[in-house]
């Protein structure tokens, strides 16, 4: 009870904090005006003595104050210590002052004057040792001139819409780059390592897994039990809602926070490394320019133009060439409905390094063909539907490392020649209608290939 009546009057600090600063510094300017101007007149110096003496009884209030909410915790006993002890400094110099003009004390006016100039460097110092506890250490510098910060040595932050995004994917570590500049935004004001509101410091990660006086905020998988995330939700008008004052976080800034809370709240894992939602892929490409859905081999490695002479070979041997698109340098070849020959072969070999799309459905195809197939190495998309393939012919497509997608549809293929797709793993379709191919073979390859999906008869 007593605790809280403390706090109850020590939040008038902010209050009477003000007061001496601007009695002292209006008492500096008459003291320098007449001295300058040589006025002496009684009530010039009647004023001068007002000024310094509202100075001092402000202050006394002031510190008073400021010590009752110094009682509740929370503050950096660095910061603290310093603010306090000035603000005592100056209430004693305020008093020293006071007793000169009003003639209790005899001090020579060259020393008054150093004791004015003393008074007004120890409450600004004061003052910024105030500012840092409530805004913190680096409030002041945060929007400064890249010059100031570099002479006062402040860390250059980014503000988080203007921030640069590492380009890979792989390098976004998901605290680092989107969660950690939303607390700095929306919460260290109050909890940083300066001013740790209810004992808690986000502002590291040794803050945020210690916790707060009431205890953990983060609960790793449960976003609506962790105090972090189910605090921001709450009704503004609510007396918990946080944060209490300044921009409440967005409609995207919640969802990032509940994703990463849900996701395991990891400091160390990437975007990759995170399970995603839909909602989640959807904000990180609206808010961020982040393109999570992974991208086709030919998209993520551009290839030269091949040769226009090979092309024209092809096309002449019986294959329908095109390239991807405009922009893409991959080809997609097809034979289909045409009889495979060595000149045929022998032309896909030339080109095998530009050769994504492959259609050789209907083609008549045999195992010792396939063996060929397995040397277009950037191939991504296969289709080998009404063939004469069998399992000895997939056992060459396991050197195909980057095909997505396989058409084995009306083949004889069984459980165990789809076993060899297992180290494929970045197929992501695989056609299997009528083969031989049970759910149970189907099944086991999703095991080993997670990502994968197998279409065919009753698989889905």
């Amino acid at each position: 009870m007593m605790s809280d009546l403390y706090l109850f009057f020590g939040r008038f600090h902010p209050l009477f904090v003000h007061l001496p600063i601007g009695f002292i510094l209006i008492a500096a300017i008459l003291e320098a005006y007449s001295i300058l101007f040589k006025v002496k007149q009684e009530l010039f110096s009647l004023s001068i003595k007002i000024t310094l003496l509202v100075s001092f009884i402000s202050s006394v209030l002031a510190v008073t104050l400021g010590l009752l909410l110094a009682n509740k915790g929370g503050y950096d006993t660095e910061a603290l210590s310093w603010h306090k002890w000035m603000g005592i400094g100056f209430t004693v110099l305020a008093l020293l002052l006071w007793l000169t003009k009003a003639g209790y004390l005899n001090i020579n006016k060259r020393i008054n004057s150093l004791l004015l100039m003393g008074a007004i460097l120890v409450i600004s110092i004061t003052g910024h040792y105030g500012g840092n506890l409530t805004h913190g250490s680096d409030y002041l510098l945060t929007y400064a001139p890249e010059v100031v910060k570099s002479i006062f040595g402040a860390e250059h932050k980014t503000d988080k819409k203007g921030a640069t995004l590492p380009t890979s994917i792989d390098s976004i570590v998901v605290y680092a780059h989107l969660i950690q500049p939303l607390l700095e935004h929306k919460c260290y004001s109050c909890h940083n390592s300066t001013k740790a509101k209810g004992g808690l410091d986000l502002s590291n990660i040794d803050g945020i897994k210690k916790g707060g006086e009431t205890g953990a905020v983060i609960y790793a998988g449960e976003s609506d039990d962790s105090p972090l995330f189910n605090l921001t939700i709450l009704p503004p008008k609510d007396p918990k809602f946080m944060p209490p004052k300044g921009e409440a976080l967005t409609y995207a800034e919640i969802k990032m926070l509940q994703w990463w809370i849900n996701a395991g709240a990891s400091f160390e894992n990437s975007i990759k490394e995170t399970a995603l939602t839909d909602e989640v892929i959807a904000l990180l490409k609206r808010d961020y320019d982040v393109d999570v859905v992974p991208k086709p081999y030919y998209e993520e490695h551009p290839i030269a133009v091949l040769d226009s002479s090979v092309i024209g070979e092809m096309k002449r041997v019986g294959w329908a060439v095109k390239p991807l698109s405009s922009e893409v340098n991959y080809l997609q070849v097809s034979g289909k409905g045409k009889v495979m020959n060595a000149r045929m072969l022998a032309a896909l070999e030339k080109a095998k390094a530009h050769i994504t799309w492959l259609d050789v459905s209907n083609m008549s195809l045999t195992d010792a063909v396939i063996q060929e197939l397995g040397n277009l190495e950037n191939l991504t998309q296969l289709l080998l539907n009404n063939n004469n393939i069998t399992n000895a012919g997939l056992e060459q497509l396991q050197r195909l490392k980057r095909l997505e997608v396989l058409n084995l549809y009306n083949n004889s293929i069984s459980d165990a020649g789809l076993q060899l797709l297992e180290n494929n793993s970045a197929l992501k379709k695989v056609y299997i209608w009528q083969t031989q191919v049970s759910v149970e073979g189907a099944e086991e390859l999703k095991e080993n290939i997670p990502s994968v999906e197998i279409i065919g008869g009753s698989l889905r």
